[in-house]
């Protein structure tokens, strides 16, 4: 599987809400400033200095609180002396080189967005901080607004987590080494008793796998006994450390232990010595 699909079947990851994911250090949204591909991001931004933009999006007030950026170049000039300029000369410029951030915005909150006017700076406690970030790194806009239950939900996506993220690459889970299965019918499983020897053929011929989950099915899987923790970069880069030959084996039926055993062999043949039933 992909690193996306694997993603998804994280524990973490596979059941989490659009706050979660919003919240998450690694959400990062592909937007296009223009024709240029970036990523819309959180960031801890609290400008001093701002442009408050009082917009709409389909109905729902809201504002824009704009940090100075050169990719603004007229607002960018002026911005010291922003202050001294009549609304209407300010709502011309920010009409004229806002464009792409208002796009940014009407796509990513799935609502259109009308400019009302020029706002007040204050009133920001509860607003959200962002950056329009480009591929070489250049941030293009920085700027607060205030995100609601539908914003969050339409951006709370798990396609928008950046899956090289190192608080995504540096996440662990359990896995257990795993080397052979097979069928036993009831009675056999039931019959089980120390003592017993299981024939192994696939060890040593068929390379073992990491599992992270026991199947329930009706097989019986000869696995590691102890689970390792193993992170996502391992997993989604395939870098899975080397599985040793065991010494001590578990066997699993249902998702469940039922015996542990050792390695050994019988008449030249790998084999599972049964040494604990439970």
């Amino acid at each position: 599987m992909n690193a996306f699909e694997l993603l998804q079947k994280w524990p973490s990851w596979e059941k989490a809400s659009a706050e979660a994911i919003f919240d998450s250090p690694a959400w990062a949204m592909p937007v296009r400033w223009g024709d240029m591909p970036c990523v819309m991001r959180r960031a801890d931004v609290r400008f001093r200095d701002v442009l408050g933009i009082a917009v709409r999006f389909d109905d729902d007030e809201n504002t824009i609180w704009l940090g100075n950026r050169e990719a603004f170049p007229d607002l960018h000039v002026l911005w010291d002396v922003k202050s001294n300029l009549p609304d209407a000369l300010k709502l011309a410029l920010i009409e004229k080189e806002c464009g792409p951030l208002f796009q940014i915005l009407e796509n990513a909150v799935r609502q259109q967005l009308n400019v009302v006017g020029v706002s007040s700076t204050e009133d920001r406690e509860s607003s959200t901080g962002f950056e329009i970030v480009a591929q070489d790194g250049r941030i293009m806009a920085s700027f607060n607004f205030k995100v609601n239950t539908d914003i969050i939900r339409s951006f709370g996506m798990l396609k928008f987590i950046d899956l090289n993220h190192e608080a995504i690459l540096s996440m662990k889970r359990d896995a257990r080494a795993y080397f052979a299965s097979f069928h036993l019918t009831e009675e056999e499983l039931a019959g089980l008793a120390p003592g017993d020897y299981l024939m192994l053929p696939e060890i040593g011929k068929v390379p073992p796998k990491w599992q992270v989950e026991m199947p329930k099915d009706d097989r019986v899987y000869v696995c590691a006994p102890d689970t390792q923790e193993l992170t996502f970069a391992q997993f989604a880069g395939e870098h899975l450390p080397a599985i040793p030959t065991p010494t001590a084996l578990a066997l699993f039926h249902g998702g469940k232990l039922v015996a542990n055993g050792r390695l050994t062999t019988l008449a030249n043949t790998p084999a599972c010595a049964i040494e604990e039933v439970l």
